[in-house]
């Protein structure tokens, strides 16, 4: 029995159903075309895409750096000793205490406990700017991606959608509700989970989340899109 992988790319993110695939091959010999049809009887999700459209990554280095000024505003006091967890780094590791317990312990800090990132993504978009919505959906796909990968905290919110990462789940998460959200129009704006939290809005009237104490925030409306990259109102 032969098995080979096949990469296949869909055209838009969301549930498939009834997918049907054709597979050609010219093996052994190269005379003649042999085709199979493939047809999937499941559904399928498709994540929105993570890969960085122009801007993002722009965005991404603005973030970081923001965040880490944010951050060091907040200080590194001394929080707790606890014990080490699987896959954690070393660094913190209080080797007295470890001795004391006969078990890993690890010194935690204050700053850890603060959510690094909030992100909110709008379901309030008219027609018009349901283009526009599939945009913010991967650009919130690629920064709850790529801040995933560098260790930092994640509170990603929408109307009617609140998790944490990693407390109350991981990316795919994330990932699994961004491939099945949809524009809903008279959701009002909500106000910010923490005001300590570093703050990204997508939202198609970023005034109304300015209006709603999101202020501090990057406010990321349908003029933040444009052929120039992506930019971000303050």
């Amino acid at each position: 029995m032969l098995e080979e992988n096949v990469d296949v790319q869909f055209d838009r993110r969301g549930t498939q159903r009834e997918n049907s695939f054709v597979f050609t091959t010219r093996f052994p010999f190269g005379f003649l075309d042999k085709i199979a049809r493939v047809t999937l009887r499941r559904e399928v999700l498709v994540y929105p895409s993570i890969e960085p459209r122009p801007g993002f990554p722009e965005l991404l280095s603005a973030i970081v750096g923001e965040i880490e000024a944010h951050m060091v505003g907040l200080g590194r006091d001394f929080y707790r000793i606890r014990p080490y967890e699987a896959f954690e780094s070393a660094r913190h590791l209080d080797w007295k205490a470890s001795a004391h317990t006969g078990d890993l312990q690890v010194r935690e800090f204050a700053r850890e406990q603060e959510r690094a990132v909030e992100i909110f993504l709008d379901r309030d978009v008219p027609p018009p700017l349901e283009g526009w919505f599939e945009y913010a959906i991967e650009c919130c796909s690629f920064l709850a991606w790529s801040l995933w990968q560098m260790g930092a905290g994640i509170r990603f919110r929408s109307q009617q959608f609140d998790i944490r990462v990693p407390e109350e789940g991981d990316v795919y998460a994330i990932l699994k509700y961004l491939a099945l959200v949809y524009p809903q129009a008279g959701k009002p704006p909500e106000e910010p989970a923490d005001e300590s939290s570093f703050q990204i809005v997508l939202s198609a009237s970023p005034g109304r989340f300015r209006e709603a104490g999101w202020a501090p925030a990057h406010l990321l409306g349908p003029e933040a899109f444009d052929s120039a990259g992506l930019h971000a109102e303050r």
